[in-house]
């Protein structure tokens, strides 16, 4: 399976290497192809914001690797170690499973779910038309962020699959990635074994993916950026840190609210906590990171009021399922809030504990 999003890795790993400079190769590797592929999906959703065609998305990856290779050149100094690099061996047999369970589906040669047929009549309409516009009997302008279509546009063109095929190989590659790339996170803390384990009992982001709702789970590869950036203590995340989170944000914003959601209470939790800290210059840097916090999450309500919502109140929204709360989140989630509250109770007096409970 050849997607030619190998040509975002490179640009991934030069931004693994500077925003996790205290880890090793394997860690890097571990972020390398999420990080690429959130960086190819904001640049897909720029482009699409602003007309340029699927060749000119060629160009800004062709520019991305070359700024990727000149910053690989550049001797980093590298921080402090916050604690030593030992990896046992479930890490490893964690990881085989999870990849292997993430691109298992592809053998079927065809996807599970329905979602996955929308999403290719965007893709299909982006090839052709160059925009998300529909005519005929299904007139009028289609409510959905932009850039995982426009990357399964891109990857249809470029690899000569059809829509249905790129919009379904795209989807798998996105959960595998972003499974890599959590654990990559999780590391830096010592727990990316556990996190794996953790994410498979909750079992979420498959059967999203294996439902063919590859758009939310392709947001979540924020989250990638915001634990390995939210979870690092003030004193020692440096300017590039916040750069990196605030395009991160931007990036799934373009992808899916979801994302943009988790992502965006996920930085608030870590300026609530901060602000608490008795040290001064602690709280300083939070606050700026507050008033960046502030910019976006406003820019985001402005969005959806001005935006989105003026084209919902013509008709009644229908929410699927009911899978975001309510009598389902306690039937399929009641047991894993338990262990969750067992979890939090023995993590209260960490830093990174009180942010994640928050």
């Amino acid at each position: 399976m050849s997607l030619g999003l190998e040509v975002a890795i490179l640009p991934g790993y030069a931004v693994a290497r500077r925003m996790d400079s205290e880890g090793d190769w394997k860690r890097h590797l571990m972020f390398s192809p999420a990080i690429g592929l959130l960086i190819c999906l904001g640049l897909a959703g720029i482009s699409f914001i602003l007309e340029w065609s699927l060749e000119t998305l060629t160009l800004l990856l062709i520019l991305a690797n070359v700024s990727a290779m000149i910053s690989i050149r550049v001797e980093l100094e590298p921080e402090p170690l916050t604690n030593h690099i030992e990896r046992t061996s479930w890490f490893w047999i964690f990881t085989v499973i999870a990849c292997f369970i993430a691109m298992t589906p592809l053998t079927y040669m065809r996807p599970m779910g329905v979602d996955w047929i929308g999403f290719a009549m965007l893709t299909q309409q982006l090839v052709l038309e160059g925009n998300l516009s529909l005519s005929g009997t299904n007139s009028g302008f289609w409510t959905y962020p932009p850039a995982y279509p426009s990357v399964a546009a891109w990857v249809a063109t470029l690899t000569d699959h059809d829509t249905g095929t790129a919009v379904f190989h795209l989807g798998h590659y996105t959960l595998f990635v972003l499974l890599l790339g959590f654990m990559g996170a999780m590391d830096r803390h010592g727990a990316g074994a556990y996190a794996m384990f953790s994410m498979g009992l909750g079992l979420g982001l498959f059967a999203k993916t294996f439902d063919s709702g590859f758009p939310s789970v392709a947001s979540q590869l924020g989250l990638v950026v915001g634990v390995l950036v939210l979870f690092r203590h003030v004193e020692q995340r440096q300017k590039h840190h916040t750069i990196g989170l605030c395009l991160a944000l931007f990036s799934v914003a373009l992808i899916h609210p979801t994302g943009a959601i988790y992502l965006a209470f996920l930085l608030l939790s870590h300026v609530m906590h901060g602000l608490a800290m008795s040290n001064e210059e602690h709280r300083d840097l939070v606050r700026k990171l507050a008033y960046i916090a502030s910019a976006f999450i406003t820019v985001g309500f402005a969005v959806a009021l001005l935006v989105i919502a003026p084209r919902l109140f013509d008709e009644a929204v229908f929410s699927e399922y009911g899978w975001q709360g309510g009598k389902p989140l306690l039937v399929y989630n009641g047991a894993l809030l338990v262990l969750g509250a067992v979890a939090a109770f023995f993590l209260r007096t960490t830093l990174e504990g009180r942010i994640a409970i928050t």
